[in-house]
């Protein structure tokens, strides 16, 4: 999709911390925009582009991302301070999505477990991310179709992005055994045909979807390197099996034990300032 200028600042959307803003170009074309002077800056960017070109080439119900190069906002001086200085810090390339106007968040009674949200359940598994909670089902409803969105942090592409070692740690299965798509039945059929899906995904695919990225964001050296671990993991991709075996063995608290867990840590916490300003 193209976007023609002259752009023109809407308005900012004032949720979670990374503020994105909505624009419109040219033909009146509204666009949501993610900043790349906000949250963590452009690997959120990164991880976003990935994500969701990965679930396109996957056939699952998520936007197409593009690439916007921001030089001037018209009326973007009537923003708030916080907002200005966040266009600002993000003149040049920054992410956007085409904007949903009738968008409408769907809630857990909208749900039905089919082979779809299950498959971006598996995507979510192999993604690492851990973003979507029965709380925040991070899904659109447009024409009584779902979009999955939100896809701003992966633990995989960070630890390829870090040049770190990937650790699923027990937090991490407690998370994604909270996944509102997580049917807890067993899915070795869904899971192999989710699998194959995810090989057909060729290394000329991995390695148009990095070359796209902006230099700024990731340098060609990265690119290589980015490409490479990839497409390692999509081709072995042995920690969705590692995850989605231990994950019925993984107990997750129920909302009581929270509650009693905060309420104990809390009494713990004043105990300790008693015992200080005691002595």
């Amino acid at each position: 999709m193209e976007i023609s200028s002259p752009l023109k600042f809407i308005r900012e959307i004032r949720t979670g911390s990374s503020l994105p803003i909505v624009i419109q170009d040219r033909n009146n074309q509204q666009f949501f925009v993610k900043l790349s002077g906000s949250g963590e800056g452009t690997d959120s960017l990164v991880m976003e582009w990935i994500a969701n070109k990965l679930g396109l080439k996957l056939n699952l119900p998520v936007l197409e991302p593009i690439l916007l190069n921001i030089q001037f906002l018209e009326k973007y001086e009537s923003a708030d301070i916080e907002t200005r200085e966040l266009i600002e810090k993000s003149i040049g390339y920054n992410l956007a999505f085409p904007y949903i106007e009738s968008e409408e968040l769907v809630h857990t009674e909208f749900i039905v477990k089919d082979n779809q949200l299950l498959f971006l359940f598996f995507l979510d598994c192999f993604l690492i991310n851990i973003d979507r909670t029965p709380q925040n089902l991070n899904l659109l409803k447009v024409n009584n179709k779902i979009i999955a969105i939100d896809y701003g942090f992966s633990f995989l592409l960070k630890q390829i992005l870090s040049h770190s070692t990937l650790k699923i740690s027990t937090q991490l299965l407690k998370q994604l055994k909270r996944h509102p798509f997580n049917t807890k039945d067993k899915y070795e059929e869904t899971l192999k045909e989710f699998v194959t899906r995810l090989k057909q995904i060729s290394l000329e695919d991995v390695s148009s979807i990095i070359h796209e990225i902006p230099e700024g964001w990731v340098n060609i050296d990265e690119k290589l390197f980015f490409t490479k671990q990839l497409w390692e993991r999509i081709q072995h991709p042995n920690h969705i099996f590692d995850i989605l075996s231990q994950l019925p063995n993984v107990k997750v608290e129920t909302n009581q034990e929270s509650k009693l867990q905060r309420l104990a840590n809390r009494d713990q916490f004043v105990e300790k300032i008693k015992n200080k300003y005691a002595k």
